[in-house]
């Protein structure tokens, strides 16, 4: 039943990854500036993020 369990859910997880990255390439190919934006501003975010909680860390 454990392996049925994991086929199962490998099935959906690949289902899933597949659905997204068809999405994410249609949404590149649609709105490429504003994706390109979001992604640069989130890596800064998190950049900036780190770097705090390294200098509280210090």
């Amino acid at each position: 039943t454990h392996n049925q369990v994991c086929v199962r859910l490998n099935c959906v997880f690949k289902v899933e990854v597949t659905l997204q990255s068809h999405y994410i390439s249609l949404s590149l190919s649609l709105l490429p500036s504003a994706l390109i934006t979001r992604a640069t501003n989130m890596l800064r975010a998190i950049v900036q993020m780190t770097k705090r909680t390294h200098i509280r860390e210090a």
